[in-house]
């Protein structure tokens, strides 16, 4: 649907409107802090049964707060079950429950399209999508 989207660029053009962020790691609470300052009201849906360890700690203790205070709303142990033009369903613990909702901004991680570095002949570690980089081997080909 075009209101689903993984990428988040930036916040104004979601002014006023109600945002479903799915997802509990860095990129999911800064789009929602984001979010939260163009007055966009906002629920984050995350599977965790707590906030993330990887928060950044700067960023964790001020989004606790907008949790705390109901500016954001944070569903903990909860997925996505159906998106509608104009709802998203939400299942919390096995209890299915349909928000009102204008956008879904999926930030759940993702993987980059690697072939065109595979293409050029860009050697990778293991499984690990990691491109090898040879300083030693660079260095001496010149």
């Amino acid at each position: 649907m075009p209101k689903v989207t993984h990428y988040f660029r930036e916040a104004h053009p979601y002014t006023g409107t109600k945002v479903a962020v799915i997802g509990g790691s860095n990129s999911a609470i800064d789009a929602a802090m984001e979010l939260l300052r163009v007055e966009a009201e906002v629920t984050v849906i995350y599977r965790g049964e707590t906030y993330s360890p990887i928060i950044k700690p700067w960023v964790r203790p001020v989004f606790e707060s907008m949790v705390n205070k109901g500016r954001i709303k944070m569903l903990f142990r909860s997925r996505v079950t159906s998106i509608s033009e104009s709802t998203v369903t939400v299942s919390v613990d096995g209890v299915e429950t349909q928000l009102d909702n204008d956008f879904v901004l999926a930030l759940t991680g993702f993987r980059p399209d690697r072939s065109m570095l595979r293409e050029a002949g860009v050697a990778f570690q293991d499984d690990e999508e990691i491109p090898v980089f040879n300083f030693i081997q660079i260095f001496y080909d010149k």
